[in-house]
């Protein structure tokens, strides 16, 4: 795994916590949706205490933008004017952080990253009806892999790419069964053949069945 995680759980298993990716260097921390119980986990784990911070969030659902308004003042007024960097495709995540009242004062807004020690690049993703959500192709030290966010069902493009050997892990938000609300992906074992399930991480889970997931051969996530 490539990725590390604070959280795997959806919104309604909170047991599991709010479902959040990072990857760290020595003074960066990359950090994948900022839900309401991930401000906690990056206080516990002192993960706060990076030099930088860059957050990608995938959409306004609040299992993954509740605490972003924490951690950009927890920075900024705690930890002498630290600038966080907030990573979103459009600029519709500024306007959540205004209604929360966070300045722009607080952060640095960007619409993609490409630096030296990753590259991450933002694809439309299937999800609910009235909002615009995103996963992330990730590239580090010459891997790619893609975090789902939320999805109903996986890019074409992405799964082409997996499957062919250019990605080379996927995480993706499950759903345990299928409902009228076809908002996370219920059809993993129609799309991945046993040989390439190993890469496949299951996140954002509904109930603690990380044993299935095992027995039918996919990637879970300990945290």
């Amino acid at each position: 795994m490539l990725l590390n995680f604070l959280g795997i759980g959806s919104a309604f298993f909170p047991q599991l916590k709010n479902t959040s990716a990072y990857y760290e260097t020595e003074d960066t921390l990359y950090l994948f949706d900022c839900g309401e119980t991930v401000f906690d986990e990056i206080l516990k784990r002192k993960l706060i205490e990076k030099k930088y911070i860059k957050v990608f969030i995938t959409h306004t659902h609040c299992d993954h933008v509740g605490s972003l308004g924490s951690l950009l003042s927890y920075c900024y007024y705690v930890q002498d004017k630290k600038i966080v960097e907030v990573i979103h495709p459009t600029d519709y995540l500024k306007k959540f952080l205004e209604i929360v009242g966070i300045g722009d004062e607080l952060y640095n807004y960007s619409y993609s990253l490409n630096n030296n020690e990753i590259k991450v690049e933002a694809v439309v993703v299937p999800h609910v009806s009235d909002m615009i959500s995103y996963g992330y192709l990730i590239s580090i030290k010459g891997k790619k892999v893609f975090y789902s966010g939320d999805c109903a069902r996986v890019p074409e493009e992405i799964l082409e790419k997996y499957l062919s050997g250019e990605i080379d892990e996927l995480y993706l938000d499950i759903s345990s069964k299928k409902t009228s609300h076809a908002a996370h992906i219920v059809d993993l074992e129609e799309m991945i053949p046993v040989d390439k399930r190993k890469n496949v991480y299951c996140m954002h889970l509904d109930k603690d069945y990380r044993e299935v997931i095992r027995e039918k051969q996919f990637g879970t996530i300990e945290i």
